[in-house]
């Protein structure tokens, strides 16, 4: 369309991936509900480990110096 091309009148909120407005898209909540059930599901079923040197590297942003996490499945009994 010509709202795309230089000079249009292309909106910011058409960028939005579910929408702006009253005409959102109407699977938006849908999709925020199944995306959280999705990552609570792989977040309960692993094991997250601290296996690096977690103490912060005194820059002007502190930083870990070598933060590195294990991550392996969670052993179901």
């Amino acid at each position: 369309p010509k709202r795309w091309l230089p000079g249009g009148n292309a909106d910011q909120a058409n960028f939005f991936s579910f929408g702006h407005g009253p005409r959102g898209c109407p699977g938006r909540d849908l999709t925020m509900i199944s995306c959280s059930a999705a990552v609570t599901a792989l977040v309960s079923s692993t094991d997250f480990t601290v296996t690096g040197d977690p103490s912060p590297n005194p820059r002007f942003i502190l930083r870990p110096r070598a933060l590195r996490i294990e991550v392996m499945r969670r052993q179901v009994a």
